[in-house]
């Protein structure tokens, strides 16, 4: 589910950004301005699973050993 999630908000924040850019070529200050806080907010949510997600295996790694670690994803 959270591939799927992660995956999904990757997508959608491509797809804001292009929109933003179009808006700025239009010389749409204010909904390229809010696209863009769009697309950061997608990306500041894909950096935190992102961290949870090393957290996670580093903590697994700690407790197991290292050379099994190499073949969890």
């Amino acid at each position: 589910m959270r591939i799927a999630l992660v995956s999904f908000v990757l997508i959608t924040s491509s797809g804001t950004m292009a929109l933003a850019v179009n808006c700025a070529y239009r010389r749409d200050r204010v909904n390229a301005a809010t696209l863009r806080l769009v697309t950061a907010t997608f990306g500041e949510f894909f950096v935190a699973v992102q961290g949870f997600e090393w957290i996670c295996l580093i903590a697994l790694c700690a407790h197991t050993h290292w050379v099994a670690c190499e073949f969890v994803h």
